[in-house]
């Protein structure tokens, strides 16, 4: 603390860290409509007003957690770089590594709640978006590679190959693993990717 008893901006910065990580046990743990800035602040032990100069509502608090958390688990994937394979292994070796993360047991959890709270709370839909954004931006460097656009592309292979795993899972209809009927249907998923890519449009074709 400083002599005037203010603390000091490391503590500042400290105390910050601490107020996200305990956000993100909790939200982990009860979800977003249950946890509360009352019992975050009790379990931190420190004023409500401690919480609310830094995060001014629940929603941005949730932002700060969701961008930590992502930060922390999908920046530290191992890094994507383009080499001298054909482009189907490739994008298969970065899709394997989507899956693993996203079909997490814990992941899917989080998926679950998150889902059944959207609707009463659409302001955390945003936040989710951005997370998976952010993991979708693990296909861009080998798609940019190939003469794929990454803006339109990753979200085609994300679609074809992660979300409809990741949803069968959250349903119950798949394990939570990287199974190998998985692997097998993003390999064929991956493949009819590539092979469209080379097909003409009908639509431009129609007149």
């Amino acid at each position: 603390m400083s002599r005037r008893g203010r603390p000091t901006l490391e503590q500042s910065e400290e105390l910050t860290e601490r107020i996200i990580a305990v956000a993100i046990e909790m939200f982990l743990e009860k979800g977003f409509a249950e946890t509360t800035i009352d019992e975050l602040a009790a379990r931190l032990g420190v004023a409500k007003r401690s919480l609310y100069s830094r995060f001014p509502s629940k929603a941005e608090l949730f932002r700060a957690a969701a961008n930590s958390y992502a930060a922390s688990r999908i920046d530290a994937l191992p890094p994507v770089e383009p080499d001298d394979r054909p482009p189907a292994e490739q994008l298969f070796d970065v899709c394997v590594v989507l899956l693993n993360y996203f079909l997490h047991p814990d992941i899917i959890a989080m998926e679950r709640r998150f889902l059944a709270e959207a609707v009463r709370f659409p302001q955390i839909v945003p936040v989710l978006e951005d997370v998976r954004l952010r993991a979708m931006s693990r296909l861009d460097a080998v798609l940019s590679s190939i003469g794929a656009d990454p803006e339109v592309d990753a979200q085609i292979l994300w679609d074809l190959v992660v979300g409809p795993r990741m949803r069968a899972a959250a349903l119950g209809l798949c394990p939570c693993a990287v199974t190998d009927e998985a692997l097998a249907l993003a390999r064929q998923r991956i493949a009819l990717f590539l092979a469209a890519r080379h097909e003409p449009s009908s639509c431009s074709n129609s007149r």
